[in-house]
């Protein structure tokens, strides 16, 4: 996946040798909902916040960027009960840090409005962990894994001043798969983008 990204970026760069491109700068908070599912007692729903920051060119209608995402620690606990006795309860959790590469095309309206979209790949870092106890004692477990993710984009973007705009999107990404739980991230952002 490190090769596929790095061949992506530098496919990028070869471009950028041969157009007139314009590099900017983005950083954007979101919200997110977080949602892992795969086994039937670690399925689980959890809004957190995320944050963004990019780099990329700009040549016109098409649009190329490196970045680099953290998503907050999604968590839910459980609890397992046999007729009326208690059984089991617990904790889980996933965290990811992410390197992605996207590719934009903006629609030019004339105006100070220019909708988007977009598709990215990234690398993700998945931290999971699940502790639980049972009659028989209290366990923990924790693991850590680098997966391929893929998402799709869509936005507007308003221009403030000359160099500088203000972004609003929205955006899904399937994080990967760990210990037979996919992570799903479906998120709104907003932030600013200055260009140089």
């Amino acid at each position: 996946m490190k090769k596929t990204l790095l061949a992506v970026a530098i496919g990028a760069l070869a471009i950028t040798s041969t157009a007139s491109a314009n590099w900017y700068v983005q950083g954007d908070l979101g919200y997110s909902k977080i949602k892992a599912s795969g086994m039937d007692d670690l399925d689980f729903k959890d809004n957190v916040f995320d944050q963004r920051i990019s780099a990329g060119y700009d040549f016109g209608n098409i649009r190329l960027a490196l970045d680099y995402s953290h998503i907050g620690k999604a968590k839910d606990s459980y609890t397992v009960y046999r007729g009326m006795a208690w059984e089991a309860s617990g904790s889980t959790s996933v965290e990811t840090n992410a390197f992605g590469v996207s590719a934009f095309y903006d629609f030019d309206l004339k105006s100070a409005l220019t909708p988007y979209i977009g598709i990215r790949l990234s690398e993700n870092r998945l931290k999971f962990e699940d502790n639980w106890a049972d009659n028989s004692g209290s366990f923990n477990y924790s693991e850590s894994k680098t997966k391929f993710g893929y998402g799709v984009l869509a936005g507007v973007q308003y221009n403030l001043a000359d160099n500088l705009l203000l972004n609003a999107g929205i955006e899904y990404n399937h994080l990967g798969k760990i210990e037979d739980v996919k992570v799903h991230q479906y998120s709104a952002k907003v932030g600013l983008r200055y260009s140089f």
